[in-house]
C-alpha cells in the first residue's frame, strides 16, 4: 500500500518527461515497464519478469514483486518513487538514476532492518496507550484509522526511526533548531507542524522531555535557558511555551524602554519547569519563570504568567487556580 501512495506521481512525470523523447510509438507502450524494473533492479536486483521465473507458485497466483514485499521493503519503494520523479524533471538519464537509487535503497534498507522498524509499526495499534481508550466502551471512543491514515502513520513513523529512534511517533512537517541543545526524552508523541527551538549560551542542552510526552498539532518551544517538561505530560495544540522575552517589564530597575527595536532589546530570560502528570489545554501560552506543579490542569486560551501548584484546575489570563484535588474524598474541589 505504501509503494501505491507515490503511484501517480511516477507515473505522470514519465508520461511528461520520459514518453515525449520517444518517437516510437510502439516503444511507448514499454515505458512504464521499463521505468518500474528500474525501481525492482535498484531494491531488488532483479526483474518483474525474472522474479516471476524465479517464484512460478507465486506468480500462478497471481502474485508479484511487491505483493510479497515487506514493510521495509514498500517504504523504501515509495521513497525512491519520489526521487526518481525528481531525477526525471531534472533529466537525469537512466544509468545515472539506477546508480543514485540503488545506493539510496541499499542505505535506507539497511537503516531500516537494523532498527527493526516494522516492529514499530505493528506497535501502533497494539500499544497499551490505545488498549486503555478502546477498554472505555461507555465513552465511545474508537482509535479507527482509514487505509490513507494508517499509511501515513507508517510513513511517519520510518521517519520517526529513521531521525529519533527513542522517540514513539513524529508526525511530520516537524521542524527543530538546535537539535544539539534538546534532550527528546523517550516515547515522545508529536502532532503535525511542531516547532522546537533551542539556544545555548554554554553549550549544555536548554530542553528537556521526560517520558512518554505527547505534544499536539502546532505546538510552539522556545528555550535558551532551560524548559523542563516531565514524565506523561499531555500538550493540546496550538500552544505557546518560552523562557525567553525580547525585554524584560516587570516594572523594576530592569526594565526595557519601548523606544528600543523589539528585535534589538536583551533578552529576558527565566526557567520554565512543567512537572509530571500536567495537562495543558488547547491554545495556552506559558511565560518565562512559570513552574507547573505535578498533575495540574490548564484551560483552554489560558496565559501563564505565575507558577501554579500542584493538583490544580488553572483557568484564565493571566491563569488561576480555580479547583484542587481532594485526595481524601478522591473529588476536585472549588477553591
Amino acid at each position: 500500500m505504501l509503494s501505491k501512495v507515490n503511484y501517480t506521481l511516477h507515473t505522470d512525470a514519465i508520461k511528461d518527461f520520459v514518453i515525449p523523447k520517444i518517437d516510437v510509438e510502439q516503444q511507448k507502450l514499454y515505458v512504464y515497464a521499463d521505468e518500474a524494473d528500474l525501481l525492482n533492479l535498484a531494491l531488488w536486483k532483479c526483474t518483474a519478469k525474472q522474479w516471476r521465473e524465479a517464484n512460478i507458485n507465486h506468480a500462478q497466483k497471481g502474485l508479484n514483486i511487491r505483493d510479497v514485499a515487506s514493510i521495509n521493503e514498500l517504504v523504501v519503494l515509495s521513497n525512491m518513487e519520489s526521487f526518481n520523479v525528481e531525477l526525471l524533471k531534472r533529466g537525469i538519464d537512466k544509468s545515472k538514476r539506477y546508480a543514485y537509487l540503488s545506493e539510496m535503497a541499499q542505505n535506507q534498507l539497511t537503516r531500516l532492518n537494523a532498527i527493526d522498524a516494522e516492529k514499530g509499526f505493528r506497535a501502533i495499534e497494539t500499544t497499551p496507550r490505545v488498549k486503555v481508550l478502546n477498554n472505555f466502551k461507555r465513552m465511545a471512543i474508537k482509535n479507527k484509522y482509514s487505509i490513507f491514515q494508517k499509511i501515513r502513520l507508517a510513513y511517519f513513523l520510518m521517519r520517526t526511526k529513521l531521525l529519533c529512534r527513542r522517540a514513539r511517533i513524529i508526525r511530520f512537517p516537524f521542524e527543530i533548531r538546535g537539535k544539539e541543545y534538546i534532550d527528546l526524552g523517550t516515547d515522545l508523541t508529536t502532532g503535525v507542524g511542531c516547532r522546537l527551538e533551542a539556544f545555548s549560551e554554554t553549550g549544555e542542552k536548554t530542553m528537556h522531555f521526560g517520558n512518554n510526552v505527547q505534544i499536539n498539532d502546532y505546538v510552539h518551544i522556545c528555550s535558551m535557558q532551560n524548559v523542563t517538561i516531565g514524565n506523561n505530560v499531555l500538550i493540546a495544540g496550538k500552544v505557546y511555551i518560552s523562557d525567553n522575552s525580547h525585554g524584560s517589564y516587570k516594572g523594576d530597575e530592569f526594565d526595557t524602554s519601548p523606544e528600543i527595536e523589539p528585535i534589538k532589546r536583551a533578552y529576558y530570560k527565566n526557567p520554565v519547569v512543567i512537572e509530571d502528570n500536567v495537562w495543558i489545554g488547547e491554545g495556552v501560552v506559558i511565560l518565562p519563570g512559570v513552574t507547573l506543579g505535578k498533575g495540574c490542569i490548564v484551560g483552554a486560551n489560558s496565559v501563564v504568567s505565575k507558577s501554579i501548584p500542584p493538583n490544580v484546575i488553572a483557568v484564565g489570563t493571566p491563569a488561576k487556580p480555580i479547583k484542587r484535588f481532594n485526595f481524601e474524598i478522591q473529588k476536585w474541589a472549588k477553591i
